[in-house]
C-alpha cells in the first residue's frame, strides 16, 4: 500500500534527521542555531498590512508558514525528547499576535 511506504519513508527520514540534529547541535547551540532563526523567519512571514477598507494584505512569503511551523514542531519534539531546549525557546511573537478566531478561519 502506497501510504504505508510513504509513512515508513517519512519515519526513516525523521530518524536520520533526529540523529543529525543531536550530533551537530548540542543543547548550548540548539535553540540559537536552529530554533531562533526559524522563529525570526516565521515572524517575518506572518507580517501583514490592513488597507483603508479593512482588507488584510499578506506577503507572498506567508506561503512558507506551514513548512516553517512543521520544522519548528519537529525541533520541539526533538528538544522535548532530548532536553535540548526549554519550551520558552519556542515562543513566537508573531503567533501570539494571531487572534484565536483567525486560527479557525484558515
Amino acid at each position: 500500500h502506497l501510504s504505508y511506504f510513504a509513512a515508513l519513508h517519512r519515519l526513516v527520514v525523521l530518524l536520520a534527521l533526529h540523529g543529525w540534529a543531536l550530533n551537530l547541535y548540542p543543547r548550548e547551540i540548539f535553540a540559537k542555531m536552529l530554533v531562533q532563526p526559524l522563529l525570526r523567519a516565521l515572524n517575518e512571514c506572518l507580517k501583514f498590512s490592513v488597507d483603508e477598507n479593512q482588507v488584510s494584505h499578506f506577503q507572498p512569503s506567508r506561503q512558507a508558514v506551514p513548512v516553517i511551523v512543521a520544522v519548528i514542531s519537529w525541533l520541539h519534539t526533538i528538544a522535548e525528547e532530548s532536553n535540548l531546549a526549554s519550551p520558552t525557546d519556542f515562543y513566537s511573537d508573531g503567533v501570539s499576535q494571531i487572534s484565536v478566531g483567525a486560527l479557525f478561519d484558515d
